[in-house]
């Protein structure tokens, strides 16, 4: 499972550091820590915006929460706008 998968799966709370770690390096995880899952996600999660609002949200020294209401309505006004063409 990859680290979007599992904030989006678990929208409900925040993923902590600790899941991410075990998502992303199975149990080869020696020696990773919060940098190493802030390096890896944090550039890939930062690109998905609507409007400049982000749809992962960073819980500071915890882990990271999916915005599902933003992401709703950015799927929302895309489709509204396809239909409008």
């Amino acid at each position: 499972m990859t680290a979007l998968e599992l904030v989006i799966r678990h929208r409900d709370r925040v993923v902590t550091y600790d899941e991410l770690i075990k998502a992303i390096w199975g149990d080869d995880k020696t020696g990773k820590n919060k940098d190493d899952v802030r390096k890896t996600v944090a550039g890939h999660f930062r690109h998905l915006t609507f409007e400049g609002h982000a749809f992962i949200e960073n819980v500071p020294q915890y882990g990271y929460r999916f915005m599902p209401l933003l992401a709703e309505v950015a799927l929302t006004a895309e489709s509204q706008s396809k239909d409008a063409e």
